[in-house]
C-alpha cells in the first residue's frame, strides 16, 4: 500500500441502491430517538425493512420481516435480558 492512505472508509451513513436508484442496504445510523440507533438494513424493492441487525445505547436486535410485519426477532438489553420472539408462537 502506498504510503499515506488508508484502508479504512469513515461515514456516518452509507447506502447501496439497485439499478433504480432505491436503497436496498443501509450501514451506519439507521434511527434517532432517546439514543442514536446504528446498524444494518435490508430493504425490499418497496423500500420495506425485511432483515435488520441494530443496536442503541441499551439494545441490540436482529430481525426479519414478512409482509409489513416482524417474523422473527432477537433482541437483548442492556442487561443481557434476551428476548426471542416468533411471529409463529402467536397465530
Amino acid at each position: 500500500m502506498a504510503k499515506g492512505r488508508s484502508r479504512t472508509i469513515r461515514a456516518t451513513r452509507i447506502e447501496v441502491v439497485d439499478g433504480e436508484g432505491r436503497v436496498r442496504l443501509v450501514l451506519g445510523m439507521v434511527g434517532e430517538g432517546d439514543h442514536a440507533i446504528y446498524g444494518v438494513l435490508v430493504r425490499n424493492e418497496a423500500g420495506r425493512d425485511r432483515a435488520w441487525m441494530v443496536a442503541d445505547a441499551d439494545t441490540a436486535q436482529v430481525g426479519l420481516d414478512y409482509q409489513g410485519d416482524t417474523a422473527a426477532s432477537l433482541t437483548v438489553d442492556y442487561r443481557g435480558r434476551v428476548d426471542l420472539f416468533n411471529r409463529n408462537d402467536y397465530t
